[in-house]
């Protein structure tokens, strides 16, 4: 769907970086959008897209495809604004959202080895820089993880969403999302070594 048609003023392909959204004016926007006044989604958009679209091209790994993965996204919003209960978690439903269309992007097409990770595919995000300052590494080690350890450790690292936020948007249980994440960590840090034994 065209940026016109969904009313919007700004391009979508700008790429700011900020925080996740945690302002309280995001559940009054939800609310607004779920009366029926889509001019909020400008609002929306403006608050919840520099994090939605950092998750998007990490998990992605293509600049171009996380900026159809928010397109969808926002569309979905639209469409289905009326079936959030809690405005108050507009965030991390927003984000179950942008994550569930990003798995769908790449179950059509996932690279399948480190050669077919392209440099310039992958976002410069300083955050994943971790403290080992081998972006590089980092950043194929992530690549070449599983769907769902690249998506823990995203909410976490690049949004900074808590423990309960991560577990809302991923709908598994606290315990789950922390031993998730324990291990991914720990699979990274494998990945990583293994990279570094290579050399």
């Amino acid at each position: 769907m065209e940026q016109a048609a969904l009313g919007l003023s700004f391009p979508l392909a700008d790429a700011a970086v900020a925080p996740a959204p945690s302002v309280p004016l995001l559940p009054a926007l939800a609310m607004r959008l779920k009366e029926g006044d889509h001019g909020a989604l400008e609002g929306f958009i403006h608050l919840t897209r520099p994090g939605a679209f950092r998750l998007a091209c990490h998990l992605l790994g293509d600049y171009h495809g996380a900026q159809d993965v928010l397109q969808d996204a926002y569309l979905k919003v639209l469409q289905e604004i009326h079936s959030l209960r809690n405005p108050g978690g507009v965030k991390t439903w927003f984000f179950r959202i942008v994550h569930r269309r990003c798995l769908e992007a790449l179950r059509k097409r996932r690279p399948t080895s480190l050669s077919e990770i392209q440099d310039h595919d992958l976002i410069d995000d300083p955050q994943l820089d971790l403290l080992t300052g081998r972006k590089m590494a980092v950043r194929a080690a992530l690549a070449l993880l599983s769907e769902a350890d690249r998506s823990i450790l995203l909410l976490r690292s690049c949004l900074d969403l808590s423990y309960e936020e991560i577990s809302e948007t991923l709908q598994i249980p606290m315990g789950t999302t922390k031993r998730r994440l324990c291990e991914a960590r720990r699979r990274l840090v494998r990945r990583l070594m293994d990279a570094e034994e290579m050399v």
